[in-house]
């Protein structure tokens, strides 16, 4: 019988996992791949998203070092 759950939790995981792939191409294919909203206001420029990608890029670094280039990204930036 413990065979028999185990190989039921693994069905039931992979046709899961199956199920959720299937979805996600559905709504990719039907709806496509949106840009990011930011990116469309004319006020944005490309060093702005640059300096935003660099700054999330510097949020969960640890260290003093992480944080003070974090903190001074995110001044420049507001």
């Amino acid at each position: 019988m413990i065979k028999s759950e185990n190989s039921d939790i693994i069905d039931t995981e992979t046709r899961w996992q199956k199920l959720n792939e299937r979805t996600l191409h559905a709504v990719k294919k039907v709806d496509g791949v949106k840009e990011k909203k930011y990116e469309t206001k004319p006020w944005i420029t490309k060093q702005l998203v640059d300096k935003m990608e660099e700054r999330r890029k510097w949020k969960n670094v640890n260290g003093e070092e992480g944080l003070r280039k974090y903190r001074r990204l995110n001044n420049e930036l507001r």
